[in-house]
């Protein structure tokens, strides 16, 4: 049976430095993030459109509006919905795929149907991640208030994050610097692709 990676964790806690460790070691890796902001590019471009023009006419910011797009998909068609999407880019020969970003018990449960799941808790403490978050340079995030940081934490927390936060096989503690996530990734990974 393939093996499937998946990262798990609140946003800016380090997961895309575990993809890159993943991309590096040669493994086919999906952000789920991506997906949602490709997925919502391609059916809300009218009110992605409205707000780049008109920021300051709209009620709500774009990380807010993929937010709502992501949650409307869910109840349209089930919690598993992202999961599903990503599995379309997964080819039935891989061995083995890393799958950033799953925020949903019920994407757990859809792709431990077709492969073997790992998945990875990545850590940081709240106050790095706001900081972090405002110095990556990620589309609207650098003008994120505390306030949107934590309504933003709260709607992971309503997709169901912590459950999967709970149930994760693995914990990536990222309290030190970018190398030392790194190699604490190469570790693990190589961990669970040799297992």
């Amino acid at each position: 049976m393939s093996k499937a990676i998946l990262t798990v964790g609140y946003p800016s806690s380090g997961k895309s430095i575990v993809l890159n460790v993943a991309e590096d070691m040669g493994l086919n890796t999906i952000s789920m993030g991506d997906i949602v902001r490709k997925k919502a590019q391609e059916m809300w471009s009218d009110k992605l459109k409205e707000i780049k023009q008109n920021p300051e006419k709209s009620n709500e910011t774009i990380s807010e509006l993929y937010a709502r797009f992501a949650t409307q998909k869910r109840q349209e068609h089930g919690k598993n919905i992202i999961a599903r999407w990503c599995m379309d880019y997964i080819s039935d020969s891989e061995d083995i795929v890393f799958l950033d970003g799953i925020r949903s018990p019920e994407g757990v449960e859809y792709i431990k149907k077709h492969m073997e799941c790992h998945v990875i808790f990545v850590y940081a403490p709240a106050n790095n991640r706001y900081h972090w978050m405002l110095d990556r340079g990620r589309e609207y995030e650098d003008s994120f208030t505390p306030a949107d940081f934590i309504n933003r934490d709260k709607q992971e927390s309503n997709w169901g994050i912590d459950l999967v936060i709970e149930d994760s096989n693995y914990i990536l503690k990222n309290c030190s610097t970018i190398e030392d996530l790194e190699k604490k990734s190469n570790e693990l990974l190589l961990d669970i692709i040799h297992s």
